[in-house]
């Protein structure tokens, strides 16, 4: 293999395991957040994202 095949499988791997690091906190952070009761419904994340959505339609509507 010549010296960019290689540092280009290096790039590969540490991106790969960069990738697994963050997969792994998100994992853990829900672990946690159930764990300590941090939970919601599905309603109550839904109404969540609608009001944040009708929010953010109004703000672009004043802007323009």
């Amino acid at each position: 293999m010549n010296d960019e095949k290689i540092l280009e499988k290096i790039l590969d791997l540490k991106e790969k395991n960069e990738i697994s690091d963050f997969e792994n906190k998100l994992i853990q952070k829900g672990l946690n957040d159930v764990l300590n009761g941090n939970i919601s419904t599905h309603e109550e994340v839904k109404k969540r994202f609608e009001q944040k959505f009708k929010i953010n339609k109004h703000k672009t509507a004043i802007n323009r």
